[in-house]
């Protein structure tokens, strides 16, 4: 920019510069000798905190920063200065009412005293003028300086314009002629500093200034950018049109929509129609192919509204509502006015519909205020003023939907969801004409804003009924309730939702059992099975009813139509079910007769139900025309008669159907499926079980050992039941591993067809690297032609192809002009992979010389590839050449069979000449001049290297001349090629290093001896002869003396490199992640994939990542603090990753002790900071990532500019050094990268963070300095004063604001947009409420949702314009609306836990959604990075739901909402984002509770109802197994171990089994065969790492995968599955029957720590602990009293419960790293002791006290049903005491009901024991009371000798009543006491007693698992092993993590 301003212009500018600062210092020293007080050093520090009510308001802010630069040099003028400030704030808030304003000016005041401002005012005035006049002439040579400093001036500027304002102030105290001057000059200087704040308030633009200038020829977008703002001037048919700006201005006065919003969305509508651009059906752009500017942007206004308005125009189709007028000039008025709504509407954006509704009212009153000749306001502006809309429509809205949820409560004193109203019962209000009522302007006297009942807090005091915003009375009728459904509590919900899946699963185990019993009687079989029919009936009748239960509390919502259709659905299907069963009763009791008359009827009545729902079913899933005609005809009032019985129509769910080949792929899947789970049920499971059951059935005979009181006489049913229930679970839940089987196989046969894991070594990747640059150019790079096609879409397969493959026969790798730039541009954008690499230290310096790959200059006709594809090659040819004595033609061949080494060989011979000649002729350096001409000049001249020049040209002519004739090696002698190789390797490693004399000499030498050699050993006689004749040098004349150093450093590093490096340089890169990366782009590059756009025509997107308060960098003081162990963070991180902190160090040019000295002065190394905080999942790693977007889309459109690939070339047709990145300085590229992408970070609080000075918030700050993309949202709580101060009834007032901000070129914060909110946004789930509020800031038609911790990679940023066009192909029926992106989890790298938990979510996020989207067509959005169609869900609600707790899973909830509104989701794996998961033990557990939480929540939603009434069959099989179906069936399985459990332990103390095996022999077996099937079940955690497998096999290959599964076993994979199982199960079942859903924040710190035991209990006691002990007891009563023949046999039957019970209990300490180490144990030991005994009370945590841990343990249970619910479950506890009691040797065989009375009169016995020894702490007389006690004592020891003396009760029936009778009895009954525990609990004395017996349990439970880890810590090889197990990952990189774990303080820091 300065080239371009002549020089004396700028010489005069520097004069005038220099001048003002001389000026200024001469000010500075005449004030610094007037003023001798000086203010004491830093007070003005702690001012730097203004209040939010002055800063917003003035700037204050600005006077303390000139009073704090000022007060050392000028403390005078820093005291008026802040005397200024003072009196300004008192002028602001007089009252000092507004929030910490009393304290600012209480410090001002204290620090102003009045002697020291008391001064003279006409001096004060001459002084600040003077310093004034300076800064100013000061600033005035700031602004002509072209080289200025932004941030620099614009601080001047501040500073300057705070001392005008002092200035001006100062001469209002004085008075004469010198007043008028200075408020002239003033007056004068404010008109200039009008134009400077134009200036800055032109920066007041988020991504394009639309107020600048569009030149004739400036560029297509930019012209597309003025259409678009021409169609908003348009404002024909708007009546005074000329007094409005453009639409929104109109819209802004008729609405009072607020000027910010105003401003947001017209640069959002601008946008949207400079970057629209509709795709035909190949995806080519349609709008591009039209040469009239007006006419495209027609078509992209049409094109916007459509999608816009889409879904207004279907709610109004759907309720038979008039439309506005649509007509082209309404179209763009319409679309701007919707847009306007839902920028303002907060949280009402949750409420698509209620959008539609206030959409069509106000656009209905528009059309009508534009028939009038004058511009009206509407009527519902009342007086709203600047807020009108927002205060009189939005408020009515947001005030309700508050009041709900505060209503609702949180925590303990939550509701349930019955009794409020969410935000889908708001929305669905507007499912029906009904909204209408609200009328326009909006009623709020209306039902719908009827707050729900608020109890006085004074209980003396009625309840006043509420009142309406205006303060009137509600009209009558009640608040209304729930709408359309209600989300009770129940386990009722799954069989509701999927009724049809149970039906089938339970008519075919019908069928099949009839089957089976049936036999070889086939005549009867088929009626037999025909009971199914009858049975369908039955349980479409039981849904029907759950429905209409379930339904209870919204029936004031629905209408009297639907209400009856519920009923008479009721009576017909059970009237139906009746009838069918009736006369199928009546024909069996006929004895199967033939011509019975109910035969026919029941055959009628069957085919007449069954028949039309199955040709309707095949109909409508396999003739697409016709689901297409029945969805556009659906509202008449046949087909809803008709649709009515079977399911109820909402709004949304309709047409879900797929296109005819989705629907048999998935339909075939399911078929084949379930006939094989079939199969295998009926032979291996049912068939089975057939005689065993007949015999028990026809037992008579049987004997109990105890009083049997229900199978005795009711055909031993206890005895079946344990036998079938184990069975029939199973069969319920088998198809979930049949699921997980069949499709993680075929999942890998799409991968396999879709290229995945083509590449997936570095062997495979050099092999193929010569096809990457066409792959590259026909994939990443835009092509004109759209004719890479996949059936009808748009797409490319650029299969393996080497470059040039083109050019003719012979041509090998020399390429045409065309190759050439394609090369070229390859090359641009690989270098710039590679550099980034290095940037982010995963390369080093070596690395990334060997992984360039450079342009090509003119010289090379051959592909220079990287280096580490050329190594050893011409080592490998020198020595071909040297020692062989074939001919030239066979030795060339041989050069040339290997690509790489014929491309090495001319690479080096075309490089030598032009090298040598610029080493010896210093004049050719930088010029272009043929290489052959060299030399050629003055006949007999001499001199600057022309006789060496001549020499070397001699030389080269005679190579090629012999090489021509075939005569190379037998006329130079070859065999001193590797001599001469090494000379000149010696000669180019002097010229790499810096000149000086030293390596002068040094090259001289070289030079010569490379001569020497070249004359004498290799060339003969008469060539030698020549060589001195054609030089023609004097005789004096020394040759090769002097040496030139070129310029091109690279390009001489890479011949020497080239020539030197061996075979060791090809396993490059040594890095692990850097090779993954490179190993995926390049594979990627030959995937299936859209062909790339110009970035001009691509599709614009946004990134959104939601912050709160995690880490944003990591500061030095949380680098080198260190833990518990002594192990600092950076320790951590230098042993976690070694070569990466070498990389670092040799970037930064630092060694290990100068680092060491930095830290310990506690210097702040900002690189050392950013490269931790890119290694951890820190805020700094995502955005960095995510900016690599804009980077990439500037190199993209660099490229595609004009010769871009010359612009990489140097003057000398070299290529650039590789530090320079052209691109990066190319102002075009940045302006389309800055149009096309935008990126917003929503941090929530980051207003909050500014004012507590919380460094998160400068890091943030920093952040969007260093990223000019970077756009931060957040929202602002202002506290405004009262108009009115001096009322007794004024308070501040709290509004909030949502605000974006950027920082501008001045390096300052500068706001963009400040929308105010109706109130605080957060009244649901934080996240999806902290995502909705910064939505109105996005831009572009695609937004990306990205998680805080996830990273990008810039290689995978190229391709995100491919990942965009899907957008425009039909996937099915349908485009997309979320394309789903694959993940790759970066946590994976050290400790076995993190490699299992990264492989899992692996195998998730790649075979599970790649089968779920193909072909099941049942993928949904589990999270980020997936893309959204931006505007598709903006209209719908959002990008996730916001309900509280019932949406704690927000994100799944927007791919349930897209489904239901005929939406599609995709998967595409040809590009992946990297996510970070948790990696401890603890985190994990957290993670699978909150997740689990979150679907046992799912259940009772109304999405996952409606999904599954309304999919089809087979499509429901699909949605449920893959969501909550997955966790129902790992409930189920755990489930079904207690229930196998339970059924032995009956058998077995019941006597019936023992007594039926000695009966019979088929029966003696049925043990080892239900074992055997329950074997089958908890196998299904081997079966789940199936899909692990087969992505092993997939993307490492067969012999890795197989020893990666065998390694993951021989770490105890499985103990890990097999507790997150168990994690799993207990919180499912858990929210499900008692709710307590919560945000679970898992932290994502480095977790390599040891956890303490206490910790340990705390988190797994009720989910774990307790589980596996109580297996353990069954396990143990089946061993004591099964009677099983041998222990083989019961080993066999029990194994798989033993490795259950023993991973539940244990797998937190064997995963917990040095948990066997004999110090930590105990340690731990004392830290549990001092935590089970800590008092707990008001305050005290459940970290704290084990009474505080209880309390908060047993809070779910609080609800009547829960209680219920509670208690049920806990009487299992009674069942084995029962049984234990007959079995003992004093009962002597009686089974009488008294044996057990007796055993509970025991149990009393010890209990009134175990009273007086604890009530007795409660007594002040001890003496009586340890009388008492002994007494007590010594009576019940007596009483049990005299019982064992006197009856026969052994010391056997005492281990029995002592360790499991009592135990097992005392637990069920105090879990029943708890459940059925009062509200005021605490209050009562004996509750005490109950806490005193829960304390002692968990000590016993605690002891019991603690006791084997003291056991094992004794032994220090246990420890070793325990260590080497769980990092094993981090031994087989040869990580020092014994280091981290042993922990050394010293080095904490090192």
């Amino acid at each position: 920019m300065a080239e371009d301003i002549p020089s004396p212009v700028v010489d005069n500018w520097r004069r005038v510069l220099e001048a003002a600062h001389q000026s200024v210092s001469r000010a500075r020293q005449r004030q610094s000798v007037f003023f001798q007080s000086v203010l004491p050093e830093g007070q003005i520090d702690g001012l730097s905190i203004v209040p939010p009510t002055l800063a917003q308001r003035s700037n204050i802010p600005d006077y303390l920063a000139a009073a704090k630069d000022l007060e050392a040099e000028h403390p005078r003028i820093s005291r008026l200065i802040l005397d200024a400030a003072y009196r300004k704030a008192m002028v602001l808030d007089p009252n000092m009412q507004g929030r910490g304003v009393l304290q600012f000016i209480t410090a001002l005041h204290i620090l102003l005293p009045e002697s020291d401002i008391a001064a003279d005012p006409s001096r004060d005035l001459d002084m600040v003028h003077e310093f004034y006049a300076a800064h100013r002439d000061y600033v005035r040579g700031l602004e002509m300086d072209p080289e200025n400093n932004k941030e620099e001036l614009g601080k001047a500027w501040k500073t300057e314009r705070v001392l005008m304002e002092v200035t001006e102030g100062l001469a209002q105290s004085v008075t004469g002629s010198e007043r008028k001057q200075v408020q002239q000059e003033i007056r004068e200087d404010k008109m200039a500093a009008a134009a400077k704040t134009q200036v800055f308030t032109r920066q007041n633009f988020n991504m394009i200034d639309l107020d600048a200038p569009i030149p004739t020829d400036a560029p297509l977008w930019k012209r597309r950018v003025g259409g678009a703002t021409a169609l908003l001037h348009d404002l024909r048919g708007v009546p005074n049109r000329g007094r409005f700006k453009d639409m929104l201005h109109y819209l802004h006065f008729v609405f009072g929509f607020q000027e910010d919003n105003v401003r947001n969305q017209r640069e959002h509508i601008v946008l949207l129609l400079a970057n629209s651009r509709t795709y035909d059906e190949r995806g080519a752009p349609l709008a591009a192919s039209v040469g009239d500017d007006a006419a495209a942007m027609n078509m992209a206004l049409e094109s916007v509204s459509s999608k816009v308005l889409g879904n207004f125009l279907r709610w109004a189709q759907y309720i038979h509502v008039d439309i506005p007028y649509f007509t082209a000039e309404h179209r763009m008025l319409h679309t701007c006015l919707f847009l306007l709504i839902w920028g303002e509407a907060a949280n009402v954006r949750f409420l698509p519909e209620c959008l539609c509704y206030l959409f069509h009212q106000m656009a209905m009153e528009l059309d009508g205020l534009m028939q009038k000749t004058a511009a009206e306001q509407s009527h519902m502006m009342g007086t709203g003023g600047e807020y009108a809309f927002l205060n009189n429509v939005i408020a009515p809205f947001y005030k309700i939907i508050k009041q709900e949820s505060d209503y609702a409560g949180h925590g303990s004193d939550a509701k349930g969801h019955p009794a409020w109203r969410n935000y889908d019962d708001f929305n669905e209000f507007f499912w029906s004409k009904r909204c209408f009522e609200l009328g326009w302007p909006i009623r709020t006297s209306h039902a719908f804003f009827k707050p729900p009942p608020v109890k006085n807090k004074d209980p003396g005091k009625k309840n006043e009924p509420p009142k309406t915003a205006e303060g009137g009375e509600f009209s009558k009728g009640s608040r209304l309730s729930k709408t359309l459904f209600v989300e009770w509590r129940s386990f009722l919900h799954i069989y509701r939702s999927f009724d049809r899946m149970w039906a089938f699963l339970l008519l075919m185990f019908q069928g099949m059992a009839i089957v089976a019993f049936s036999g070889q009687d086939g005549s009867t079989t088929l009626m037999k099975v025909l009971s199914v029919v009858p049975m369908a009936a039955i349980l479409r009748f039981f849904q029907v009813l759950f429905d209409i239960l379930l339904s209870f509390g919204a029936y004031r919502s629905m209408t009297m139509q639907t209400i009856s259709r519920k009923f008479l659905r009721l009576a017909v299907l059970g009237a139906w079910g009746g009838f069918l069963t009736f006369f199928l009763v009546m024909y069996f009791k006929s004895g199967f007769d033939f011509n019975s008359p109910y035969r026919p009827l029941f055959l009628m009545l069957a085919a007449i139900y069954a028949i039309p729902a199955v040709v309707l079913s095949l109909l409508l899933r396999f003739v697409t025309p016709l689901r297409s005609q029945l969805d556009q005809v659906s509202h008449h009032r046949f087909f809803q008669f008709v649709k009515w019985f079977y399911q109820d129509e909402v709004y949304t769910g309709r047409g879900m159907y797929e296109s005819f080949k989705d629907t048999f792929l998935y339909s075939l899947f399911w078929v084949v499926l379930l006939l094989a789970k079939c199969l295998f049920s009926y032979y291996f499971q049912i068939l089975p079980l057939v005689g065993p059951t007949r015999y028990i059935i026809g037992f008579k005979h049987l004997k109990y050992r105890w009083k049997d009181l229900v199978s005795a006489s009711n055909y031993n049913a206890l005895t079946l039941l344990s036998i079938w229930a184990p069975v029939f679970v199973i069969y319920l839940i088998d198809a979930q591993i049949w699921y997980t089987v069949l499709s993680a196989i075929l999942s890998t046969l799409i991968g396999a067809w879709w290229h995945l894991g083509e590449i997936r070594t570095l062997s495979m990747l050099r092999a193929r690297f010569r096809s990457f640059p066409a792959a590259f150019m026909n994939t990443v790079h835009h092509q004109n032609k759209f004719n890479r096609t996949r059936s009808t879409s748009l797409r490319s397969s650029a299969r393996f192809q080497p470059l040039g493959s083109q050019q003719p026969a012979g041509s090998g790798s020399e390429l045409l002009l065309s190759s050439r730039r394609e090369a070229c541009k390859f090359a641009i954008a690989w270098n710039e992979i590679i550099r980034l690499l290095r940037e982010e230290d995963y390369l080093s310096d070596r690395e990334c010389d060997l992984l360039i790959m450079p342009a090509l200059p003119s010289n090379v006709t051959v592909v220079q590839w990287p280096l580490f594809l050329l190594a050893n090659q011409i080592l490998l040819a020198v020595g071909e050449a040297s020692g062989r004595k074939d001919s030239q033609a066979s030795v060339w061949r041989k050069v040339t069979a290997d690509e790489y080494m014929r491309c090495a060989v001319l690479e080096a011979y075309q490089s030598l000449r032009p090298f040598l000649l610029s080493v010896v002729e210093p004049s050719r350096i930088g010029s272009d001049t043929d290489a052959t001409s060299a030399g050629q000049g003055v006949p007999g001249g001499g001199g600057g290297g022309v006789y060496e020049a001549r020499i070397i040209n001699r030389l080269f002519d005679d190579l090629e001349v012999e090489a021509n004739n075939g005569s190379l090696l037998t006329t130079f002698r070859f065999n001193a090629l590797p001599v001469i190789l090494d000379r000149f390797s010696k000669l180019t490693a002097v010229l790499i290093q810096d000149q000086n004399e030293m390596t002068q000499r040094s090259a001289v030498q070289a030079l010569q001896a490379l001569y020497d050699t070249v004359k004498f050993d290799f060339l003969s006689p008469d060539h030698r002869a020549s060589l001195e004749e054609v030089s023609g040098k004097p005789p004096s004349y020394c040759l090769f003396s002097s040496v030139a150093w070129l310029s091109n450093r690279a390009a001489v590093k890479r011949l020497h490199l080239l020539l030197t490096i061996k075979e060791s340089a090809m396993d490059v890169p040594h890095n692990l992640e850097a090779r993954r990366r490179l190993q995926f782009f390049t594979n990627s590059l030959h995937m299936r994939m859209p062909g790339a756009p110009k970035v001009a025509d691509s599709v614009p997107f946004c990134v959104m990542t939601p912050y709160y308060s995690e880490i944003v960098t990591y500061s030095m003081a949380e680098l080198v603090k260190p833990n518990e162990d002594g192990i600092s963070t950076l320790f951590y991180l230098q042993k976690i990753f070694p070569d990466e902190w070498a990389n670092f160090l040799q970037r930064v040019g630092m060694g290990e002790k100068e680092l060491d000295v930095r830290l310990r002065a506690k210097d702040d190394i900002k690189e050392l900071r950013m490269w931790a905080s890119y290694r951890g999942q820190t805020l700094a790693r995502t955005v960095r990532g995510m900016m690599y977007y804009h980077r990439a889309l500037r190199l993209l459109a660099f490229m595609e500019m004009p010769n871009a690939s010359d612009l990489e070339l140097g003057a000398d047709g070299l290529p650039l050094d590789p530090a320079d990145r052209l691109y990066l300085s190319k102002l075009e590229p940045k302006e389309l990268a800055d149009v096309k992408f935008t990126y917003v970070v929503t941090c929530q609080i980051y207003g909050k963070q500014k004012m507590d000075k919380d460094q998160r918030a400068a890091d943030i700050f920093n952040l969007m300095k260093e990223n000019e993309a970077l756009r931060v949202a957040y929202i602002d709580e202002v506290v405004t004063l009262p108009a009115d101060p001096s009322r007794p009834d004024a308070r501040p007032k709290t509004e909030h604001f949502s605000r974006l901000v950027k920082v501008d070129t001045f390096g300052n914060e500068q706001d963009i947009y400040k929308v105010k909110l109706p109130g605080p946004a957060k009244l649901g789930e934080g996240k999806p409420e902290n995502q909705n509020h910064a939505i109105i800031f996005t831009r572009g038609e695609a937004l990306q949702t990205i998680d805080m911790n996830q990273d990008h990679y810039f290689e995978e940023t190229l391709k995100m314009r491919n990942l965009l066009q899907e957008f425009a192909t039909r996937h099915g029926l349908r485009k997309p609306s979320i394309l789903g992106v694959r993940e790759h989890i970066f946590t994976g790298s050290v400790s076995s836990l993190a490699w299992f938990m990264s492989n899992q979510e692996t195998s998730f996020v790649t075979l599970g959604q790649r089968f779920l989207a193909i072909p099941l067509k049942v993928r949904m959005h589990y999270g980020h990075p997936d893309v959204f169609d931006r505007l598709f869900h903006i209209t719908r609600g959002g990008m996730s739901k916001a309900s509280k707790t019932i949406n704690i899973s927000e994100d799944i909830f927007a791919g349930f909402n897209t489904t239901l509104r005929q939406g599609n989701v995709t998967h595409h794996e040809y590009i992946q984002v990297g996510k970070g998961r948790d990696v401890g033990l603890n985190q994990i557990a957290l993670f699978e509770a909150k997740v689990a939480s979150g679907n046992g929540e799912q259940v009772l939603s109304r999405d996952i109802c409606r999904l599954g009434q309304l999919f089809d069959f087979y499509r429901l099989l699909s949605f449920y197994f893959t969501s909550v179906g997955f966790f129902l069936c790992t409930a189920l399985t755990s489930f079904c171990a207690f229930l196998f459990l339970y059924g032995r332990v009956y058998l077995s103390l019941s006597g019936v089994g023992a007594t039926l095996s000695s009966q019979s022999e088929s029966v003696a077996n049925l043990a080892l065969e239900s074992a055997i099937n329950t074997q089958f079940l908890i196998q299904a955690g081997f079966f789940t790492a199936v899909p692990m497998i087969m992505g092993f096999i997939l993307e490492q290959g067969f012999l890795r995968a197989i020893v990666s599964f065998i390694t993951m076993q021989l770490q105890l994979a499985s103990v890990f599955f097999t507790f997150s199982l168990g994690t799993r199960a207990h919180y499912f079942l858990r929210t499900l029957l008692h709710g307590g859903a919560k945000y679970r924040a898992t932290g994502r710190g480095f977790v390599v720590r040891h956890i303490k035991f206490a910790d340990n209990y705390r988190l797994y006691s009720r989910s774990h602990f307790t589980y596996g002990i109580e297996a353990i007891m069954l396990l143990t009563v089946y061993m004591l009293y099964g009677g099983t023949s041998s222990g083989l046999v019961y080993l066999l039957i029990t194994v798989s419960s033993w490795f259950l019970a023993l991973s539940w209990c244990y797998a937190p300490y064997i995963f917990n790293p040095a948990g066997f180490e004999w110090q930590k144990t105990v340690a731990d030991f004392e830290d549990w002791v001092e935590w089970l005994w800590y008092k707990g009370g008001v305050g005290v945590k459940g970290e704290q006290s084990w009474e505080s841990w209880w309390d908060e343990e047993t809070e779910h249970v609080r609800t009547i049903r829960s209680r219920i619910i509670q208690v049920i479950l806990n009487l299992r506890f009674f069942f084995v005491p029962y049984g234990i009691v007959y079995q003992l040797n004093v009962a002597q065989g009686n089974t009488s009901i008294l044996v057990y009375a007796y055993a509970w009169i025991i149990f009393v016995v010890v209990a009134l024991v175990f009273w007086v020894f604890n009530f007795s702490r409660a007594w002040e007389a001890q003496l009586p009371i340890r009388l008492l006690q002994i007494s007590v004592a010594v009576l019940f020891v007596t009483s049990i000798a005299v019982l064992v003396t006197v009856t026969s009760l052994t010391v056997g029936d005492l281990c029995s009543i002592i360790f499991l009778f009592i135990p097992l009895t005392g637990w069920g009954l105090l879990q029943v006491i708890i459940a059925l525990r009062p509200v005021h609990n605490k209050r009562l004395w004996w509750w005490r007693q109950v806490r005193t017996l829960a304390r002692v349990y968990d000590a016993i439970m605690g002891g019991m698992i603690f006791l084997p880890v003291a056991v094992l810590s004794w032994f220090p090889f246990f420890s070793t092993f325990q260590t080497r197990l769980v990092f094993n990952q981090a031994f087989s990189r040869g990580l020092e993590i014994s280091l981290i774990l042993a922990g050394k303080p010293s080095d904490a820091t090192a």
